[in-house]
C-alpha cells in the first residue's frame, strides 16, 4: 500500500516545489494546471480541471465568458497559473449559482473534465460502486446481514476466484479453544476445571 501511495503522491514533484517558491500544501490545486480545483455549488462541490487550452476554451463557452478568449491573461496555461486566484473566483461565481448535477451535466456535455465530490452517503449510493462490488454489506455472526454497514470490496477482480466477505467476523472468543488447544497445546478442559479460563 505504501508503494502505491508514494507513486501517487510523487506524481507531483513535491520535493522540488520549495526550491521553486511553491508551497508544498496546495489544497485541491495542481501548480501546473489552472483551473484545477474543487468548486462549491449550491448543493455540494465539483472538481474541475482544464488540462489544455482547448478544454479551457470549452469551459469558457459553458460559463458564458467567451469575452476572455481575446484576453492574453487567460489564454495560455502559464498565464492562467499566474492569474489562478482570478480563474478560481470566476469559476466559483458560475458554479456557486448552480446545482451540482447541472454543473456536471453542462461540463461533461462540453467535454470538460469534472466530477462531483461525493460524501460518504453519496458514495454508498453511487451505482458504479455497486456494479463493481466495491461496497459489501457486512454480516453479523448472530444478527445476519447488516445492509447499512459496509466494507470496501476487493479492488482486484478475478475471472475464476470469488473474493469478498463470505463469512462474518467471529464473535469475541469464538476461536479460543482452537488456539489454546490445537495451536498452543494447552489442556483446555483442565484449565476450565481449575477455573483458569
Amino acid at each position: 500500500m505504501a508503494d502505491c501511495l508514494v507513486a501517487l503522491v510523487l506524481d507531483e514533484s513535491l520535493d522540488v516545489w520549495p526550491a521553486l517558491g511553491l508551497p508544498v500544501r496546495q489544497g485541491n490545486r495542481l501548480p501546473r494546471l489552472s483551473p484545477f480545483n474543487a468548486y462549491p455549488t449550491s448543493d455540494g462541490w465539483v472538481a474541475i480541471g482544464a488540462a489544455s487550452d482547448a478544454e479551457w476554451s470549452r469551459l469558457l463557452d459553458v460559463i458564458g465568458r467567451t469575452d476572455l478568449k481575446t484576453d492574453a491573461s487567460f489564454m495560455s496555461r502559464a498565464s492562467r497559473l499566474a492569474h489562478n486566484e482570478r480563474v478560481d473566483a470566476m469559476i466559483t461565481a458560475w458554479t456557486g449559482a448552480r446545482r451540482m448535477a447541472d454543473v456536471v451535466d453542462r461540463l461533461r456535455t462540453a467535454e470538460v473534465a469534472c466530477a462531483p465530490v461525493r460524501d460518504i452517503e453519496a458514495l454508498k449510493a453511487w451505482p458504479q460502486l455497486a456494479a463493481r462490488g466495491m461496497l459489501e454489506p457486512l454480516r453479523h455472526p448472530t444478527l445476519g446481514p447488516w445492509p447499512t454497514l459496509v466494507a470496501p470490496g476487493f479492488p482486484l477482480k478475478f475471472s475464476a476466484t470469488d473474493v469478498g466477505y463470505a463469512t462474518p467476523a467471529p464473535l469475541v472468543g469464538r476461536d479460543n479453544d482452537a488456539v489454546w488447544g490445537h495451536l498452543l497445546g494447552f489442556d483446555v478442559a483442565g484449565l476450565r476445571r481449575r477455573g483458569v479460563i
